[in-house]
């Protein structure tokens, strides 16, 4: 199973996945059942690469949401509410929704 499935699982279980430096935080762990448990275990180093990689795309991706807002010339408040939709877009999306920002906006997004 890839990352991108891995974390696709953990995000309809209602999991997000982030890096600690060599641990792989799970939150809230009261929803890891013992089959996540063992795959997150199993691929655990294509994980952290995964999900750390990730954050950089979600620095890039609000980078890009904010430029969007400012070509639209949005207040405070719907800049507020675009970063809180990006950090709540889940991870294994992310990639996706800065490519669309870039298409939509060219490189300046």
């Amino acid at each position: 199973m890839s990352p991108v499935e891995i974390c696709r699982t953990a995000s309809s279980a209602g999991i997000s996945l982030r890096v600690d430096g060599e641990n792989l935080i799970v939150k809230p762990a009261n929803r890891l059942t013992p089959a996540l448990r063992v795959l997150l275990v199993a691929h655990k180093p294509e994980l952290l690469a995964f999900v750390q990689t990730a954050h950089e795309t979600t620095v890039q991706l609000v980078a890009a949401a904010m430029r969007a807002c400012d070509l639209h010339g949005d207040g405070a408040k719907a800049r507020a509410e675009m970063r809180e939709d990006c950090l709540a877009t889940p991870i294994h999306l992310q990639a996706e929704l800065l490519a669309y920002f870039r298409e939509q906006y060219g490189r300046q997004a």
